[in-house]
Protein backbone atom coordinates (compact mmCIF):
# COMPACT_ATOMS: atom_id res chain seq x y z
CA UNK A 1 0.00 0.00 0.00
CA UNK A 2 1.33 3.43 -0.96
CA UNK A 3 1.28 5.66 2.13
CA UNK A 4 3.21 8.52 0.56
CA UNK A 5 0.05 10.67 0.19
CA UNK A 6 -1.15 11.68 3.65
CA UNK A 7 -4.09 14.10 3.58
CA UNK A 8 -4.50 16.35 6.64
CA UNK A 9 -7.95 17.12 8.03
CA UNK A 10 -9.20 18.98 11.10
CA UNK A 11 -12.44 17.89 12.71
CA UNK A 12 -12.58 19.99 15.88
CA UNK A 13 -11.38 23.22 17.49
CA UNK A 14 -10.75 24.40 21.02
CA UNK A 15 -9.26 22.86 24.13
CA UNK A 16 -10.79 22.99 27.63
CA UNK A 17 -7.52 21.89 29.24
CA UNK A 18 -5.23 24.42 30.89
CA UNK A 19 -1.67 23.12 30.49
CA UNK A 20 0.53 26.01 31.59
CA UNK A 21 2.88 25.87 28.59
CA UNK A 22 0.28 25.43 25.84
CA UNK A 23 -1.17 28.19 23.67
CA UNK A 24 -3.93 26.17 21.98
CA UNK A 25 -6.71 27.47 24.23
CA UNK A 26 -5.51 31.04 23.61
CA UNK A 27 -5.53 30.56 19.85
CA UNK A 28 -8.66 28.43 19.46
CA UNK A 29 -10.60 29.07 22.66
CA UNK A 30 -11.41 26.81 25.58
CA UNK A 31 -14.80 25.78 24.25
CA UNK A 32 -14.56 22.47 22.39
CA UNK A 33 -16.36 22.55 19.01
CA UNK A 34 -16.43 19.46 16.83
CA UNK A 35 -17.96 18.10 13.65
CA UNK A 36 -20.31 15.19 14.19
CA UNK A 37 -18.96 11.71 13.58
CA UNK A 38 -21.24 11.36 10.55
CA UNK A 39 -19.99 14.63 9.05
CA UNK A 40 -16.35 13.56 9.43
CA UNK A 41 -17.13 10.18 7.87
CA UNK A 42 -18.86 11.96 4.95
CA UNK A 43 -15.73 14.06 4.40
CA UNK A 44 -13.47 11.01 4.44
CA UNK A 45 -15.75 9.05 2.13
CA UNK A 46 -15.93 11.89 -0.40
CA UNK A 47 -12.15 12.22 -0.52
CA UNK A 48 -11.82 8.45 -0.70
CA UNK A 49 -14.38 7.95 -3.47
CA UNK A 50 -13.62 11.03 -5.58
CA UNK A 51 -9.87 11.46 -5.03
CA UNK A 52 -8.70 8.03 -4.03
CA UNK A 53 -7.45 9.18 -0.63
CA UNK A 54 -6.72 6.31 1.75
CA UNK A 55 -4.42 7.88 4.34
CA UNK A 56 -5.82 10.59 6.63
CA UNK A 57 -3.89 12.58 9.23
CA UNK A 58 -6.23 14.15 11.79
CA UNK A 59 -4.51 17.28 13.08
CA UNK A 60 -7.03 18.28 15.75
CA UNK A 61 -5.41 19.75 18.84
CA UNK A 62 -7.71 17.55 20.93
CA UNK A 63 -9.22 14.90 18.69
CA UNK A 64 -10.14 12.50 21.51
CA UNK A 65 -11.70 15.07 23.85
CA UNK A 66 -15.09 13.46 23.18
CA UNK A 67 -14.51 9.71 23.40
CA UNK A 68 -18.06 8.89 22.27
CA UNK A 69 -17.60 10.97 19.10
CA UNK A 70 -14.36 9.15 18.25
CA UNK A 71 -15.97 5.77 18.80
CA UNK A 72 -18.97 6.74 16.68
CA UNK A 73 -16.64 7.86 13.87
CA UNK A 74 -14.86 4.50 13.96
CA UNK A 75 -18.19 2.70 13.73
CA UNK A 76 -19.17 4.87 10.73
CA UNK A 77 -15.91 4.05 8.95
CA UNK A 78 -16.50 0.33 9.49
CA UNK A 79 -20.18 0.52 8.56
CA UNK A 80 -19.28 2.20 5.26
CA UNK A 81 -16.51 -0.33 4.67
CA UNK A 82 -13.95 2.42 4.11
CA UNK A 83 -10.53 0.82 3.71
CA UNK A 84 -8.48 3.70 5.03
CA UNK A 85 -5.54 4.44 7.30
CA UNK A 86 -5.62 6.93 10.16
CA UNK A 87 -2.74 8.92 11.61
CA UNK A 88 -3.12 10.96 14.80
CA UNK A 89 0.06 13.09 14.82
CA UNK A 90 -1.17 15.27 17.70
CA UNK A 91 -1.94 12.15 19.65
CA UNK A 92 -4.35 10.82 22.22
CA UNK A 93 -4.68 12.58 25.58
CA UNK A 94 -3.92 10.00 28.23
CA UNK A 95 -6.58 11.17 30.67
CA UNK A 96 -9.30 10.81 28.02
CA UNK A 97 -8.09 7.61 26.41
CA UNK A 98 -10.04 4.43 27.05
CA UNK A 99 -9.05 0.91 25.90
CA UNK A 100 -12.39 0.55 24.08
CA UNK A 101 -11.64 3.69 22.05
CA UNK A 102 -8.19 2.38 21.16
CA UNK A 103 -9.77 -0.89 20.02
CA UNK A 104 -12.23 1.04 17.85
CA UNK A 105 -9.50 3.20 16.30
CA UNK A 106 -7.37 0.17 15.52
CA UNK A 107 -10.32 -1.53 13.83
CA UNK A 108 -11.02 1.64 11.81
CA UNK A 109 -7.46 1.78 10.46
CA UNK A 110 -5.25 3.70 12.88
CA UNK A 111 -1.60 3.03 12.12
CA UNK A 112 0.15 5.90 13.92
CA UNK A 113 -0.41 7.95 17.05
CA UNK A 114 1.35 9.47 20.02
CA UNK A 115 0.68 10.14 23.67
CA UNK A 116 1.87 13.27 25.45
CA UNK A 117 3.82 12.04 28.46
CA UNK A 118 5.68 15.39 28.73
CA UNK A 119 8.00 14.34 31.58
CA UNK A 120 8.89 11.42 33.80
CA UNK A 121 8.50 13.58 36.90
CA UNK A 122 5.02 13.36 38.43
CA UNK A 123 5.31 16.70 40.24
CA UNK A 124 6.20 18.66 37.11
CA UNK A 125 3.64 16.83 34.96
CA UNK A 126 0.73 17.38 37.32
CA UNK A 127 1.50 20.19 39.77
CA UNK A 128 3.42 22.40 37.34
CA UNK A 129 2.05 21.55 33.89
CA UNK A 130 -1.45 20.62 35.19
CA UNK A 131 -1.71 17.56 32.95
CA UNK A 132 -3.55 15.41 35.49
CA UNK A 133 -1.88 12.21 34.30
CA UNK A 134 -0.54 9.57 36.66
CA UNK A 135 2.33 7.23 35.86
CA UNK A 136 0.09 4.14 35.99
CA UNK A 137 -2.20 5.64 33.34
CA UNK A 138 0.73 6.11 30.97
CA UNK A 139 1.75 2.46 31.14
CA UNK A 140 -1.86 1.34 30.82
CA UNK A 141 -2.40 3.30 27.61
CA UNK A 142 0.89 2.16 26.11
CA UNK A 143 -0.05 -1.42 26.95
CA UNK A 144 -3.42 -1.04 25.22
CA UNK A 145 -1.80 0.37 22.09
CA UNK A 146 0.86 -2.35 22.06
CA UNK A 147 -1.83 -4.97 21.50
CA UNK A 148 -1.71 -3.75 17.89
CA UNK A 149 1.73 -4.26 16.30
CA UNK A 150 0.69 -2.31 13.20
CA UNK A 151 0.38 0.95 15.19
CA UNK A 152 3.46 3.17 15.27
CA UNK A 153 3.59 4.76 18.72
CA UNK A 154 5.66 7.72 19.78
CA UNK A 155 5.64 9.84 22.92
CA UNK A 156 6.01 13.59 23.44
CA UNK A 157 8.41 14.99 26.04
CA UNK A 158 9.15 18.54 27.15
CA UNK A 159 12.34 19.66 28.85
CA UNK A 160 13.63 23.02 30.07
CA UNK A 161 10.72 23.95 32.33
CA UNK A 162 11.57 26.45 35.10
CA UNK A 163 11.12 23.74 37.74
CA UNK A 164 13.25 21.12 35.96
CA UNK A 165 16.08 19.60 38.00
CA UNK A 166 18.64 16.88 37.44
CA UNK A 167 16.25 14.54 39.21
CA UNK A 168 13.30 15.41 36.97
CA UNK A 169 15.37 14.99 33.81
CA UNK A 170 16.72 11.68 35.11
CA UNK A 171 13.12 10.60 35.65
CA UNK A 172 12.34 11.45 32.02
CA UNK A 173 15.31 9.45 30.78
CA UNK A 174 14.22 6.44 32.86
CA UNK A 175 10.65 6.66 31.58
CA UNK A 176 11.85 6.86 27.98
CA UNK A 177 13.84 3.69 28.53
CA UNK A 178 10.98 1.88 30.31
CA UNK A 179 8.13 2.68 27.93
CA UNK A 180 7.70 0.38 24.94
CA UNK A 181 7.41 2.99 22.21
CA UNK A 182 8.81 3.33 18.70
CA UNK A 183 10.08 6.89 18.90
CA UNK A 184 10.06 10.00 21.05
CA UNK A 185 9.46 13.61 20.12
CA UNK A 186 11.35 16.12 22.24
CA UNK A 187 10.16 19.70 22.64
CA UNK A 188 11.96 22.55 24.36
CA UNK A 189 9.82 24.41 26.91
CA UNK A 190 8.86 27.59 25.08
CA UNK A 191 7.05 30.41 26.91
CA UNK A 192 4.59 31.56 24.26
CA UNK A 193 3.02 34.96 25.00
CA UNK A 194 -0.36 34.59 26.65
CA UNK A 195 0.47 31.38 28.51
CA UNK A 196 0.96 30.97 32.24
CA UNK A 197 4.51 29.89 31.52
CA UNK A 198 5.25 33.20 29.78
CA UNK A 199 3.84 35.13 32.74
CA UNK A 200 6.01 33.12 35.12
CA UNK A 201 9.19 33.59 33.09
CA UNK A 202 8.58 37.32 32.76
CA UNK A 203 7.82 37.73 36.46
CA UNK A 204 10.86 35.74 37.63
CA UNK A 205 13.27 36.95 34.95
CA UNK A 206 13.80 33.47 33.53
CA UNK A 207 14.07 34.31 29.83
CA UNK A 208 17.49 33.74 28.29
CA UNK A 209 19.45 37.03 27.87
CA UNK A 210 19.20 37.12 24.06
CA UNK A 211 15.40 37.01 24.12
CA UNK A 212 13.72 40.38 23.66
CA UNK A 213 10.12 39.68 24.65
CA UNK A 214 8.57 42.39 22.49
CA UNK A 215 10.37 41.22 19.35
CA UNK A 216 9.90 37.47 19.54
CA UNK A 217 7.42 37.58 16.66
CA UNK A 218 10.27 38.63 14.35
CA UNK A 219 12.32 35.47 14.96
CA UNK A 220 12.22 32.24 12.98
CA UNK A 221 13.83 30.13 15.71
CA UNK A 222 11.37 30.69 18.56
CA UNK A 223 9.60 27.33 18.58
CA UNK A 224 9.25 24.34 20.87
CA UNK A 225 10.33 22.19 17.91
CA UNK A 226 13.74 23.85 17.80
CA UNK A 227 15.89 21.57 19.96
CA UNK A 228 19.09 23.47 19.21
CA UNK A 229 18.62 26.00 22.01
CA UNK A 230 16.81 26.77 25.27
CA UNK A 231 14.61 29.75 26.10
CA UNK A 232 14.25 29.46 29.87
CA UNK A 233 16.79 29.58 32.68
CA UNK A 234 15.47 26.95 35.16
CA UNK A 235 15.65 27.86 38.82
CA UNK A 236 18.11 25.07 39.63
CA UNK A 237 19.86 24.12 36.37
CA UNK A 238 22.60 25.65 34.23
CA UNK A 239 22.76 25.65 30.46
CA UNK A 240 25.52 23.02 30.27
CA UNK A 241 23.36 20.56 32.20
CA UNK A 242 20.37 21.24 29.97
CA UNK A 243 22.45 20.64 26.86
CA UNK A 244 23.84 17.40 28.28
CA UNK A 245 20.38 16.02 29.04
CA UNK A 246 19.06 17.18 25.67
CA UNK A 247 21.83 15.22 23.95
CA UNK A 248 21.16 12.19 26.13
CA UNK A 249 17.45 12.20 25.32
CA UNK A 250 18.15 12.55 21.60
CA UNK A 251 20.52 9.56 21.86
CA UNK A 252 17.75 7.56 23.54
CA UNK A 253 15.50 8.52 20.64
CA UNK A 254 17.93 6.92 18.21
CA UNK A 255 17.86 3.70 20.25
CA UNK A 256 14.05 3.67 20.00
CA UNK A 257 14.11 4.29 16.25
CA UNK A 258 16.66 1.52 15.66
CA UNK A 259 14.53 -0.95 17.64
CA UNK A 260 11.44 0.10 15.65
CA UNK A 261 13.18 -0.45 12.32
CA UNK A 262 14.26 -3.92 13.41
CA UNK A 263 10.75 -4.76 14.64
CA UNK A 264 9.19 -3.72 11.34
CA UNK A 265 11.74 -5.71 9.37
CA UNK A 266 11.28 -8.82 11.51
CA UNK A 267 7.49 -8.74 11.84
CA UNK A 268 6.37 -7.24 8.53
CA UNK A 269 9.40 -7.53 6.25
CA UNK A 270 9.40 -3.74 5.85
CA UNK A 271 12.52 -1.57 5.87
CA UNK A 272 11.34 1.87 7.11
CA UNK A 273 12.90 4.86 5.43
CA UNK A 274 15.41 6.84 7.53
CA UNK A 275 14.10 10.10 8.99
Amino acid sequence: VDLSLRVPIITSRGCPNLCNFCSVAKCMGQTYRAMTAEHVADLMQRLHDERGVRYFAIFDANFAQDVARVTDLCHEILRRNLKIFIDLPTGLPINATAPAMIDALAAAGMIRTCISVETGDDFIRNDVMHKGVEREEIFKVVGSLRHYPQIFLFTDYVMGMPEDTRESLEASCRLIEELDTDEISLSIATPYPGTKLFEQCTRDNLLMPDMVRDRLYETDWYSHANVNRFYIKPYRLDLDTLNAYRDRIMALRQVKVAAYRQRMKTRFGIEPRPR
